[in-house]
């Protein structure tokens, strides 16, 4: 029998009962600017604001500065004491092995969650798949290499059972907005325990956002990785979830570049195991952006749920 998370009232929540996570969402956001500037000042000297880097989900502020001699810095002010801990680390573990392909950390601050960052050359990848290049892929999968062989892999014996205990506190979020039916909930946990019925899986470190949008790619066509907010330890495959069901789905010979530069395929045991990991990930997606205000997102989660309830996991 598989451990459900608690039944929990399918009532809305309440505005008190949602996070306030967004930075967009919140009148000093210019506020925050200024004053990740005015540290930048002290930090760099005087410069200039290019761009607004941040993302639409507002978790983190992030801004790219420009001082006298053209050279370009990225500042970042994390609004999660957890995930600017994430950043902090792998900025320090896994960007240095990637060398000029990832960011150098240059300061951080912990009280305001800054942390300022070298900018890499590149832009980001097309929206369209259809424009993305397999040797951008290639590339990808080569510095994934990089990253999960930085340390030796860990058995993870509480895998699963961790996975549950996050399933319970995702399912009673979504359960309260009235995202979830107990079905979607009792699928979820099904899978999850197939997974604790198995062997415990050897962990790597894994950039957890691995993805298009997070890769830069220079005018010469090399590939460079951003954003380690997300950073930990996990199964190699799940550094290729978000593009199996994205980029891959209607361009496989994205995946097989992919898989050319990591230097292995999958085993039929892996892509089953990522399936049932999928699962909760794709139940997080639907409340975690229900909680963002991204519709969009929040469909993706739900189809690919749905799509993994009819194929049986």
């Amino acid at each position: 029998m598989s451990r459900l998370p608690p039944r929990t009232s399918g009532r809305p929540a309440t505005a008190h009962e949602r996070i306030a996570i967004s930075a967009f969402d919140r009148p000093e956001r210019a506020t925050l600017i200024a004053a990740i500037r005015e540290r930048c000042t002290r930090l760099l000297g005087a410069h200039e604001l290019v761009a607004d880097r941040s993302m639409s989900h507002g978790e983190a502020v992030v801004v790219e500065l420009a001082i006298g001699d053209g050279t370009r810095w990225i500042a970042k002010s994390v609004l999660r004491p957890s995930r600017h801990r994430k950043e902090l680390a792998g900025l320090r573990r896994l960007a240095p092995v990637l060398g000029d392909r990832a960011p150098r950390l240059v300061h951080h601050d912990d009280e305001p969650g800054l942390i300022v960052m070298t900018r890499v050359p590149g832009a980001p990848m097309p929206d369209d798949p259809a424009e993305h290049r397999a040797d951008s892929y290639e590339q990808a999968g080569s510095l994934a290499r990089l990253m999960h062989e930085s340390m030796p892999p860990v058995t993870a014996p509480a895998y699963a059972d961790e996975l549950l205990a996050s399933l319970d506190r995702w399912s009673r979020a979504g359960t309260r907005a009235g995202l979830l039916s107990r079905a979607d909930i009792d699928f979820v946990a099904d899978r999850l325990a197939e997974l604790s019925r198995r062997p415990a899986p050897l962990t790597v470190p894994c950039h957890l956002d691995y993805q298009p949008r997070n890769w830069l790619v220079d005018d010469a066509g090399q590939v460079h990785v951003i954003d380690f907010g997300a950073v930990g330890p996990d199964r190699w495959l799940q550094d290729t979830s978000r593009m199996r069901h994205r980029q891959w789905r209607d361009r496989p010979e994205l995946g097989a570049a992919f898989h050319r530069g990591y230097g292995r395929l999958p085993t039929d045991e892996e892509l089953h195991v990522q399936r049932c990991r999928d699962a909760h990930g794709a139940l997080t997606t639907i409340v975690w952006a229900h909680e963002h205000g991204d519709p969009a997102f929040e469909a993706e989660g739900r189809t690919l749920l749905d799509a993994l309830r009819a194929e049986g996991g």
